[in-house]
């Protein structure tokens, strides 16, 4: 289809002046003022008189805003008058209601007969006063707005690609999209808050046209496009031997005796015209031949062809200059159309824009004008530390990309294009206008972006924040889009409203403001929402989404179905749950938009109640669903790789490195931070995570020749790649001067997704000194926590390691070269098995706040058998009265006064801070001494720089800085974000936040590993806000008032709940026995509602209430028993494997502590990790002095009693 003729200037709000827009107003109102006498002039007395008789009071009501304000100016003056009037219409219409339709008598009844019929049918023979004037004028007015009314209305649908519901000013989620002309639509009609669509293109497109649901029509997936032909939706038989269901394949074309919309229009006599993306399918099932008559650029694909910018190169198009954007062409078409469409026809333009799909572009000075305003913006890319988190393996962050700023610029720019049109030949009033999206934003896309600075940053296309997901997802932040819909002289100007509408419910909806029959014998799922568009109250009803396959973005979920019914969301996932049976998560969308709390344990019957509304739309509308999977392999299913993004963000397909390819072979890159490997036909990125290998040639391999050790050989890494497939390795020997031709290879299986860790025996004959790792993907990047190459002669000298960190090395903390001795475990004192460590650290816990320490008004039972299994320590000190320098030295071993003054000056103004390379931390000495190392919870002790939890070696850390909002993770002072994953802003806003730190907790203690595991798990409670947990959302007391200690106390019972949990996992995997388990305080409790009972003072003060705290200990594989007595010496010494590792020579702890050997010599019983055992009354106390428990030196001298 060739081009029509383009206009030279670009139509476009922006470049408009107030003076051409007032001098269009004012030509529109001649117009409009021609139009009604030329309306009056033809339409006889009689004909006006029965319009009349038919407006009712509803029809009044909705005049357009234009109308009414010629209205008003010809309304009687007076109440008395305009009472008159009243009157006057009220008798003469009763008097034609008695007489009926033939008797002129009433109609005309004489000089008595007063009223505007009378006045209507003997204007000529009456004397006209002035209110008869105006009473003539209103008349004329109400009857050429009764007949525009009647008059059949164009329709201009514009349907944006990909567009999320946070995506535009609309909803005021978005502080950097700009979107004034999709603002300047709603000011015209009404705004609907939630508007659902399917997560993904085609479906919505096919629903859109026809009016039925995708679970009906088929089309599941956006698969139009591809050239087989497939008209119906087909399970599949089996699936891979990981997923418990199986997908169902999409139809890719519809049916083309269906009614699409385009054509049942076209054959009630719309001209039609579609421009831009269509995607449901090629010849012959183009645009074309579905009803339309014009279809510009003629695209069957997903997206543009080449990019936004010209060259486009469509067939039969004509070029754009270069750099001419397609979005600006499109409705620069459309616009041209309208001037030259057969206007003795209404009009249907189909206007589907290409924005914001992939490909990502834009206009150079557009981008160039984001990327400034986002270095304006505090806390987003002006901060270096914040351009350090940005956008790795998929978590989620803020909108921070200018290029799609860039682009949702000029999708904006469309829409204003066309309003200027519509407005400039005046055709607005008779025009309905509908703005909806395709489904919600694209969060599983990525981009490499240059700040102001010049510096480079990867991030996510976009953020659907406060939903969850994105686009491909069943959850709200896939389905919830942003629409409006402008229906002239209904919808009232700039109208909210809350009704849930679906792309299905545009069909029935269209052609009803339009006046036009729904097609014969065609079911149609969409719901007529005109309704709500008159303002007035209205239920939609059960509304169903389909997404029958396993996806691949964040927040993914399998094969599932949802309904939403009411405030409620239920979403079904097929054969997922125990048994084969269905998996459900039920979701108060009212209280929890972002699908954090799932309600289905706690609610069974509205369960029940929803899954039949499911299960009844499945028979009626035959609906293809998916199986259970014949194939599946327990042994290979891993649910924690549920809702994970394979490989992290998808990156364009060119992206390699910022440096543009040369095409020339890649010399090898040889880093210091690389840590002795080299690299070849590959780019290195070290991050803070990890050694990112991004492929620049064939056979891109990481290589060291450094490499000392005895046959057989055993290779360790920790790596994750984007999808499945084979690396290989290959080594030399000391006597080999080169990698021999053939042998000395072996292949292993990498499986694409998350972290894997994974061990490859090598049978080395000799010595080896060179090793080369092939990588799996030659075009994607590949990452590299660590690898580990050891002798199987148990030679721990040749033993090799290397991390790739920015900040810690491994290699820093080696182990001992002596022998380790051999540690405990469940069942046995001498099995070679180290063990599990949880350290526990309560915020602001009072002495006096826990059951088994006197308190009679908190329920503690967890701690309590924690006690009565353990040790409970009487006499626990923190080394500081306040939060932040007391953690430090616990995870340190040092007093505060050596991290500096703003320590010790935390009340006056300092901020916390540590550094990983002076103050080594417990977390880098058990990474060291080959431990899982992970913090969930306040890590608080860099506050200055935000560096995270991962920096002082803890492999995983979900948790806050500061001290926020329970719910909204939200620092109270600032509103600032402070939850993160691994230092990335992590939105799971409406869950408590000590319940987010134990689940993160069991994770990763059910997770597989050989390695033992250390969790530093610092909740958040009891520290203040002092909010209810049991109340969502519950508003911040004052601590400080004695009736809001019922609040405080829920919040140490929820907290003693949460340890608990973690405790059920040990429990679960058989865990409890190699476990020690340390449970303490910060610091004393808060002033106020807090007690410190028998104490004196409390936190921040130096009184034994600031500094004295609950410290409970569990080991059941050691005699740490509560039921010791006070004379029997406890076995301290089986504590002593856990310290047995080397340190750094430059640490240094507390002078006045007596120093513990590492050697395998008697060690001194009763100071050995700080524990005294004394001489006691009470058989469970222990005194115990507590700057920390990484600390191997503790004062030996016993504390006042």
């Amino acid at each position: 289809m060739h081009s029509t003729s383009q206009p030279d200037r670009r139509v476009s709000v922006a470049g408009r002046s107030r003076g051409t827009r007032n001098s269009r107003l004012a030509r529109r109102h001649v117009h409009q003022a021609a139009a009604r006498q030329s309306i009056l002039a033809t339409r006889p007395r009689d004909f006006i008189l029965r319009r009349r008789q038919h407006f009712d009071s509803h029809s009044a009501m909705a005049l357009h805003p234009l109308r009414r304000r010629q209205q008003r100016t010809v309304r009687p003056s007076s109440r008395s008058q305009r009472m008159d009037q009243s009157g006057e219409q009220a008798r003469a219409q009763k008097d034609q209601e008695e007489a009926g339709p033939n008797d002129p008598s009433k109609s005309t009844s004489g000089a008595e007969s007063s009223g505007l019929v009378r006045q209507v049918s003997k204007v000529t023979d009456v004397t006209i006063t002035m209110k008869h004037i105006f009473t003539l004028l209103s008349l004329l007015l109400i009857s050429a707005t009764v007949a525009a009314a009647a008059s059949p209305k164009n329709v201009v649908l514009i349907l944006a690609d990909d567009l999320g519901w946070a995506d535009t000013t609309l909803y005021g989620k978005t502080s950097l999209y700009e979107t004034p002309n999709i603002q300047r639509l709603a000011a015209r009609g009404m705004t609907f808050s939630s508007a659902y669509a399917s997560p993904i293109c085609s479906p919505t497109r096919a629903s859109i046209m026809m009016g039925q649901n995708p679970a009906r029509h088929g089309m599941t997936a956006p698969a139009a496009h591809l050239e087989v032909e497939r008209f119906e939706a087909v399970a599949s038989e089996n699936g891979p031997p990981h997923q418990k269901s199986t997908n169902v394949k999409s139809a890719t074309r519809l049916d083309p005796d269906l009614p699409f919309l385009g054509k049942v229009l076209k054959d009630a006599g719309y001209s039609t015209a579609h421009f831009g993306k269509w995607h449901l399918g090629r010849e012959p099932h183009s645009p074309l031949e579905r009803g339309f008559d014009v279809d510009l650029p003629h695209w069957h694909g997903p997206g543009p062809k080449s990019g936004y910018l010209a060259p486009w190169a469509y067939p039969n198009f004509r070029e754009g200059k270069p750099g001419e954007h397609i979005e600006d062409r499109m409705a620069q078409e459309a616009v041209a159309w309208l001037k030259k469409r057969d206007r003795s026809k209404p009009f249907f333009m189909n206007y589907w824009q290409f924005s914001v799909h992939a490909p990502f572009g834009a206009k150079p000075e557009l981008i160039e004008r984001y990327r400034k305003k986002l270095a304006r913006r505090p806390g987003t890319l002006a901060r270096p530390d914040v351009k350090s988190r940005v956008g790795r393996a998929g978590v989620p962050v803020l909108q921070q990309s200018p290029t799609y700023a860039a682009m949702v610029h000029s999708l904006d720019d469309a829409v204003g294009s066309l309003l200027d049109a519509l407005d400039e030949e005046g055709s607005a009033d008779e025009t309905v206008i509908v703005f909806y999206s395709d489904n919600g934003g694209n969060i599983h896309c990525g981009l490499e972006e240059t700040a102001a600075s010049g510096e480079k940053y990867i991030t996510p296309i976009t953020s659907n924040h406060p939903l969850r997901g994105g686009k491909g997802g069943i959850h709200e932040g896939g389905v919830r889009v942003p629409a409006v819909v402008v229906w002239p002289g209904v919808t009232k100007p700039g109208s909210r409203s809350d009704v849930r509408i679906q792309a299905t419910d545009l069909y029935p909806t269209i052609l009803h403001m339009l006046n036009v029959d729904r097609p014969k014998d065609h079911v149609i799922d969409g719901v007529d929402f005109a309704k709500a568009l008159r303002g007035e109250d209205m239920d939609r009803g059960p509304m169903f989404t389909h997404v029958p396959g396993h996806g691949n973005t964040p927040q993914w979920l399998p094969p599932s179905t949802s309904v939403h019914h009411g405030d409620w969301k239920l979403i079904r996932t097929y054969h997922y749950g125990e048994d084969g049976n269905h998996e459900y998560r039920l979701y108060n969308l009212r209280e929890d938009i972002g699908e954090n709390k799932n309600l289905a344990a706690s609610q069974p019957e509205k369960v029940k109640q929803l899954d039949k509304l499911i299960e009844d739309y499945i028979v009626e509308a035959k609906v293809v669903v998916s199986r259970p999977n014949p194939k599946f392999n327990l042994a290979k299913f891993d649910p924690s790789k549920i809702g994970v993004q394979a490989g992290g963000l998808k990156m364009p397909p060119g992206f390699k490195s910022s440096k543009p390819s040369t095409g020339k072979p890649t010399k090898p890159v040889n880093k210091k931070s690389m840590l002795g490997w080299i690299a070849k036909n590959a780019e290195i990125t070290i991050t803070d995570d990890s050694l990112q290998i991004s492929p620049a040639g064939r056979q891109p391999f990481i290589a060291n020749a450094r490499v000392r050790a005895n046959g057989p050989v055993e290779v360790k890494l920790r790596i994750r790649t984007q999808k499945d497939g084979t690396c290989r390795l290959q080594w030399r020997t000391e006597d080999q001067d080169s990698f021999p031709e053939t042998g000395q290879r072996k292949s292993f299986e990498v499986a694409g997704g998350d972290w894997q860790e994974l061990t490859v025996p090598l049978d080395v004959k000799g010595r080896v000194v060179h090793v080369r790792l092939f990588l799996s993907d030659s075009r994607r990047p590949t990452e590299i926590d660590w690898i580990e190459v050891t002798s199987k002669d148990g030679n721990k000298k040749t033993r090799k390691r290397w991390d790739f960190k920015q900040t810690v090395k491994i290699s820093d903390f080696q182990p001992p070269r002596k022998p380790m001795p051999k540690t405990v475990s469940a069942g046995s004192h001498d099995d070679g098995l180290r063990p599990n460590v949880i350290l526990i650290l309560a915020d602001d816990l009072g002495y006096g706040d826990v059951g088994c320490y006197g308190a009679a008004d908190v329920k503690m039972p967890v701690m309590d058998q924690l006690a009565k299994e353990g040790v409970r320590c009487t006499d626990g000190y923190a080394a500081f009265p306040a939060c932040s320098p007391s953690p430090a030295a616990l995870l340190t071993g040092r007093y505060p006064a050596r991290f500096g003054p703003t320590y010790e000056d935390c009340f006056g103004g300092g901020a916390p801070e540590l550094d990983p390379a002076e103050h080594p931390t417990i977390g880098q000495m058990m990474k060291g001494a080959g431990y899982r190392t992970a913090c969930f919870g306040k890590w608080n002790v860099s506050n200055l720089n935000r560096r995270r939890a991962n920096d002082f070696g803890f492999d995983r850390w979900v948790g806050l800085h500061l001290n926020h909002d329970f719910f909204t993770h939200k620092v109270v002072r600032t509103s600032e974000l402070d939850m993160y994953e691994n230092g990335k802003p992590l939105n799971l806003e409406g869950v408590w936040s000590d319940t987010i730190f134990a689940g993160e907790a069991i994770r990763f203690i059910r997770a597989k590993s050989e390695q033992p595991f250390f969790i530093y798990l610092p909740f958040q409670a009891p520290h203040d806000p002092i909010q209810d947990p049991d109340i969502p959302f519950d508003k911040p007391r004052d601590k400080k008032k004695p009736e809001n200690r019922a609040t405080l106390i829920k919040m140490i019972e929820r907290l003693d709940l949460e340890i608990g949990r973690v405790m059920q996992a040990l429990d679960d995997q058989k865990l409890a026995k190699k476990t020690f388990v340390i449970v303490t305080s910060d610091n004393g409790g808060a002033k106020g509602i807090a007690r410190n009972l028998p104490l004196s003072g409390a936190k921040p003060s130096l009184l034994e209430g600031g500094i004295r705290v609950p410290l409970i200990l569990r080991w059941p594989a050691c005699c740490l028993q509560a039921k010791n007595s006070p004379r029997r010496s406890p076995r301290w010494t089986s504590l002593r494997p856990l310290l047995q590792r080397a340190r750094p020579s430059h640490l240094k702890t507390n002078p006045l502590m007596a120093s513990i050997s590492f050697q395998h010599s008697p060690v001194n019983q009763n100071a050995i990790c700080g524990l005294v055992h004394t001489e006691s009354r009470d058989p469970n106390a222990v005194r115990h002095v507590w700057p920390n428990l990484m600390s191997t030196q503790f004062e030996s001298r016993p504390f006042c009693k």
